[in-house]
């Protein structure tokens, strides 16, 4: 499957199903009038980002908790450039829900991937 359409089916499904949040990051570069290039994110940063919310356990009092969630959607063949693996890493070790997604399923495991 394309990875444009991996990412729309995904997207559906999370937020409507897995109390996700979410927006796309278009991987855009503008250019001014005299050439300059300008970027709308970091190289390597994720396709699609946003939150889950959930609600922490009793130990934690109860309240809400949005957690902060990345995903790099891929197809079947897609491979991901040093710049996303280092994003992607850096986001887990932080405590955010982040991966690499070439389905529905995969995207639905990592928001569902609560540490």
């Amino acid at each position: 499957m394309l990875e444009e359409k991996i990412k729309a089916y995904g997207c559906a499904e999370l937020t409507q199903s897995h109390d996700c949040v979410l927006t796309n990051n278009p991987n855009g570069v503008f250019f001014t009038r005299h050439g300059q290039p300008i970027r709308t994110k970091p190289v390597g940063y994720p396709d699609t980002t946003g939150w889950r919310s959930v609600i922490v356990s009793p130990e934690m009092l109860g309240h809400r908790l949005a957690i902060f969630v990345g995903i790099e959607w891929k197809s079947s063949t897609g491979r991901p450039t040093m710049e996303q693996e280092a994003w992607i890493h850096q986001m887990k070790k932080d405590g955010c829900l982040a991966g690499f997604a070439r389905s529905v399923d995969e995207a639905v495991a990592i928001v569902r991937a609560i540490r």
